[in-house]
């Protein structure tokens, strides 16, 4: 995390491949995938093995394992592969949500899946990220609310709509929170951010 807050990828990268050196490689590659959603971190054999893996790998939380595989396949450009990894775990977000309506968290990862499952889902995935936030306010929930602006950010940049996701990031870099702006400029998730004279002005 230290060498990611400071823009160092090659360093995250090497520490990755030192630190879980004898550690199931299944392990590794579900706990990145997930943890942050880190998959980008991982070598080419470890990308590679996370869009293997099971929902058994991911404690059968078949949204957990949906999200993090579409994930990595929309940052890998197989848009098919996102689309039904992401249907999966709609499903499964839709399900939980029925027990715990007011779980912030979950309506956050819902939104994302949403919005990786294509076009049609652009406004529900937009509205389950704009309730999370609601439920849990970036300058009232201190464990929750950052993390809930980070993915209504990510919603908007998935659904097209640069300057609303912006609008959420120049807040959240004033928050007490992991991303730093030496991480968004090599985290892939803001690529189509790159261009973008607000987002240049944001990072430098």
């Amino acid at each position: 995390m230290t060498s990611l807050a400071t823009g160092d990828l090659e360093g995250a990268k090497e520490f990755v491949r030192t630190a879980t050196r004898g550690i199931d490689p299944a392990a590794v590659a579900a706990f990145f995938g997930n943890f942050y959603d880190l998959g980008w971190v991982l070598d080419r054999e470890g990308r590679e093995r996370l869009l293997r893996l099971a929902p058994a790998n991911f404690g059968n939380d078949r949204g957990t394992w949906g999200l993090a595989l579409a994930l990595q396949h929309n940052l890998d450009g197989d848009r098919a592969k996102a689309r039904e990894r992401a249907e999966d775990a709609v499903e499964a977000y839709r399900r939980q949500l029925a027990g715990a309506p007011e779980n912030a968290a979950i309506h956050s990862s819902l939104g994302l899946a949403l919005a990786l499952s294509g076009d049609a889902h652009r406004t529900e995935a937009i509205a389950e990220g704009l309730r999370a936030t609601v439920l849990a306010p970036l300058g009232k929930d201190l464990s929750t609310g950052p993390y809930c602006q980070h993915a209504l950010a990510r919603i908007y940049i998935l659904t097209n709509e640069p300057e609303k996701a912006l609008d959420r990031l120049e807040p959240l870099l004033e928050a007490p929170y992991y991303l730093t702006k030496a991480w968004m400029r090599i985290d892939p998730n803001f690529t189509p951010l790159r261009g973008n004279p607000r987002f240049q002005k944001l990072v430098r």
